[in-house]
């Protein structure tokens, strides 16, 4: 298929030798893409996965110099040097000439790479702003495909929608309880629908005495809920070792959130909204032997009182539950020790998985999606 001279050189442009938007590290970075500074973000770039937003649906597989549907699925395109290619040794693409991107050695110029813009011409409109991390080559390219994805329409190819669809809406809605175990009592049981809404880059949702905020991430729904307050954060670790990203609560109420270690297992966090109103906690991670499904092991966060500070009673202190997973670390926090973290494997409109409380409490849930 016939790229146009803009998709063409945008994809081209991630190759471009000695310019910070694309980093010499094989490093996988994690950034936002955007169509201007502190604009809109367009994509999320998650390590070796393109996804619509933090935790949504991966749209590329990032595989060395290929990128792919999927893992183990089709060759989209093939980064080799200074040339894009339609698989290893195949059709040319796209030439790269220093910061001019060609469609051939000693053609014309299709785009130019302004340090972290993307532009049409030197000085000219900004296409796309790379915020964050330098990406590595194949991840720009993988961005760029996505965002200028060659669709035939008249023998020339279009830019793909500016504005992702919203691939998390899917999982909205109201899912009856099928199943419930708890290790606190053989006996207990868990009846009633839990509704999920979309909310800002996750969902909050309510169920029968519980409400929490949950962020979709690899087919799996990570949920913080319990009977008060309660804030769910799914976080990325970064080359000088702080832990950032969104956090939400049940109210849907968002803000970005940084732990950075203070060592004996403390961490600070700060917790800051748009308007860069927040919270700061010393918190502790306690560990314990309480593991999810596949092994996974889960770890209580206390907070450390400030000095002359009084512990708060146990039903009132803040305090909540984590875990690292595939390269995310995701934590619960609430008050009350009935707070804590659900991972939910989704299988088509079924849910199930297990759930760790801040109070010790283990155990297993599942649901089915109404019509």
């Amino acid at each position: 298929m016939k790229c146009s001279q803009i998709a063409r050189a945008v994809l081209a442009a991630s190759l471009a030798l000695g310019l910070s938007v694309v980093s010499a590290s094989t490093a996988l970075a994690t950034t936002d893409i955007r169509d201007e500074p502190g604009g809109k973000r367009l994509l999320f770039v998650d390590g070796d996965a393109i996804r619509s937003e933090p935790g949504g649906k991966r749209l590329v597989f990032i595989d060395g110099n290929t990128l792919r549907d999927e893992p183990g699925g089709k060759v989209l395109l093939v980064v080799d040097g200074d040339d894009v290619r339609t698989e290893a040794g195949g059709e040319r693409k796209l030439y790269i000439d220093g910061n001019d991107i060609r469609d051939e050695p000693g053609g014309k110029r299709l785009l130019y790479v302004d340090g972290n813009d993307i532009r049409d011409e030197p000085g000219g409109k900004r296409l796309l702003f790379v915020d964050g991390d330098a990406l590595t080559r194949p991840q720009l390219v993988a961005v760029l495909y996505l965002y200028f994805k060659p669709e035939k329409q008249g023998g020339e190819a279009v830019p793909a929608d500016a504005k992702p669809k919203d691939e998390l809406a899917q999982y909205a809605g109201t899912y009856g309880v099928t199943s419930f175990k708890s290790s606190d009592d053989a006996n207990a049981k868990l009846e009633g629908d839990v509704v999920f809404t979309r909310a800002g880059e996750g969902f909050t949702y309510t169920g029968p005495g519980f409400k929490g905020a949950a962020f979709f991430f690899d087919d799996n729904l990570l949920c913080a809920d319990g009977d008060g307050r309660s804030a769910a954060a799914l976080l990325t670790k970064g080359d000088d070792g702080k832990y950032t990203g969104t956090g939400m609560n049940a109210d849907g109420e968002a803000a970005k959130v940084t732990l950075t270690s203070i060592g004996d297992g403390k961490w600070n966090l700060e917790a800051a909204d748009e308007k860069g109103h927040g919270e700061k906690l010393v918190v502790k991670r306690v560990e314990w032997s309480k593991p999810l499904e596949g092994d996974i092991d889960t770890f209580k966060i206390e907070v450390v009182p400030e000095v002359g500070q009084a512990s708060r009673d146990p039903k009132d202190a803040i305090q909540g539950v984590g875990f690292e997973w595939h390269g995310k670390l995701f934590i619960g926090l609430g008050n009350g020790a009935g707070i804590g973290v659900v991972k939910l494997r989704i299988d088509g409109d079924n849910v199930m998985g297990d759930f760790v409380t801040a109070g010790g409490t283990t155990g297993q849930v599942g649901a089915a999606k109404k019509p």
